[in-house]
């Protein structure tokens, strides 16, 4: 019969290898999101769907933001497809999405992917409360920018919002972009001043 303390001791040590097991699961899955490897991905959400959810780094990204980031474009459409889109949602520390970082990176054909597939991404509020099309306008990114513009609903936004976005479109250089907020909107802003 065993001693009462031992199994205790036991089970401390099933534990700690069940959560080792779990943190090399992680960093495999963050490794294989980084190599743009689907098949090692595919493996491990299919086997625990709640890995999606994960926070793999300091910043809490998780598979779709180090997919974004990674820029392995095949790679992220497959996960694209599989996500639900809620999942395409995920936010990490900064309140970032998938579809901010390709946002700020400039990366078109993944944007377009997310947005196609959920287009209440344009209007989450990340990094210092921008809409995509501001993180994208502000990043110079004029195609993204000009994507965003004509997928982001401007009239759900409050006027200050507006009134932010159209100075970002102006200081950086958008001015193409600029004339789409509507010439009220600059003569209203041009009389706060």
């Amino acid at each position: 019969m065993m001693r009462p303390d031992v199994a205790v001791e036991l089970s401390q040590y099933q534990t700690c290898d069940c959560e080792r097991e779990k943190r090399d699961d992680l960093r495999d899955l963050c490794r294989a999101a980084l190599n743009g490897d689907w098949k090692t991905t595919k493996h491990y959400i299919v086997k625990d769907r709640s890995l999606l959810h994960a926070r793999l780094t300091k910043s809490w990204d998780t598979v779709i933001h180090i997919a974004v980031h990674s820029k392995h474009i095949p790679f992220v459409k497959e996960l694209v497809d599989y996500l639900t889109v809620d999942e395409l949602a995920i936010e990490n520390r900064n309140k970032d999405t998938g579809l901010s970082i390709a946002a700020v990176s400039g990366i078109f054909e993944v944007a377009e992917l997310m947005v196609n597939k959920n287009s209440k991404l344009t209007m989450l509020r990340g990094t210092r409360e921008l809409i995509p099309f501001g993180m994208a306008a502000e990043a110079g990114h004029k195609k993204m920018a000009e994507f965003l513009y004509l997928n982001t609903q401007f009239g759900c936004l409050d006027r200050g919002e507006r009134i932010r976005l159209f100075f970002i479109t102006l200081t950086c250089d958008l001015y193409g972009i600029t004339s789409f907020l509507h010439a009220p909107l600059f003569v209203f802003a041009v009389w706060l001043l």
